[in-house]
């Protein structure tokens, strides 16, 4: 990927990412962490999205902390084709409370996106 990132800003984002799960699905911190870490970035704790993103290994799905609705085309639309992926995970899922909202709803509330994003990066 030829995208530079700033880890301050990624970092930042995986606060604003927990925050929006803990909210949404009202849920302790730990919880949030966990689901965020397991499904969306398919990390085994988000110690470990941490660690890779401050060591600048951006492999697997860690580049969903770079998502947001002013994140380039080229995040955006990697983002749309984990997007299925995400969605999946998250339906497998033990915790109560994904299941009573719709799932790609909440992936792009996580991220502070709508439908049109993924409409308009479908298109191209």
């Amino acid at each position: 990927m030829s995208v530079t990132f700033d880890k301050t800003k990624l970092l930042s984002n995986i606060k604003r990412q927990t925050l929006r799960l803990e909210r949404r699905l009202n849920l302790p911190k730990n919880k949030a962490h966990e689901l965020l870490s397991n499904h969306f970035y398919n990390e085994i704790s988000i110690a470990d999205v941490r660690r890779k993103i401050s060591n600048g290994n951006y492999e697997g799905r860690i580049f969903l902390a770079a998502v947001s609705p002013d994140a380039s085309n080229e995040i955006l639309e990697k983002f749309v084709r984990s997007f299925g992926e995400i969605v999946v995970s998250l339906s497998q899922c033990s915790i109560n409370e994904v299941s009573e909202i719709g799932i790609s709803d909440l992936v792009l509330e996580v991220f502070s996106l709508d439908s049109e994003v993924l409409a308009s990066l479908g298109k191209n």
